[in-house]
């Protein structure tokens, strides 16, 4: 009885040392899923950041080319209107200045029709930017 208690005891005892051993391992594993957790948080809050900074920049961007659009506007508005006013006003022919009305009207037609492209074409760039960014941000998710 003797024997059989101590080989009892003895197989306890191993058991107790692998299950101490497989829960020191398991410890050792979260550490290791832990940092690389927190290491994979911080490259996704870079790149949250990043794109935040992105879309910052974009925005601005934007912004800075509808307003100097909108100043260089304005300035060509009132120099041709200056010139064409003053056409009609010190011209000595009436055909002139019906030549002068007709020029105006083509001209300001055209120049509306200008800016208003560039203004549609900086927001359709800012929308394909837009997707181009979304898209390669989707192309990273998927290569993590």
């Amino acid at each position: 009885m003797t024997f059989v208690t101590a080989l009892l005891l003895f197989t306890a005892a191993a058991l107790a040392a692998v299950c101490w051993h497989l829960a020191h391992n398991q410890e050792h594993q979260m550490r290791r899923l832990g940092a690389d957790l927190a290491v994979m948080n911080n490259r996704i809050r870079k790149r949250q950041a990043e794109l935040a900074e992105f879309r910052n920049k974009k925005r601005l961007l934007e912004s800075t080319v509808n307003t100097g659009a909108t100043a260089v506007e304005m300035l060509h508005r009132a120099i041709s209107g200056t010139t064409f006013e003053l056409i009609d006003r010190f011209s000595g022919s009436e055909r002139v200045r019906q030549s002068a009305r007709q020029a105006r009207t083509s001209h300001d037609q055209t120049s509306r029709t200008v800016y208003r492209s560039l203004r549609t074409t900086n927001r359709a760039l800012h929308a394909l930017t837009d997707m181009l960014a979304e898209h390669r941000s989707g192309r990273s998710k998927n290569r993590d």
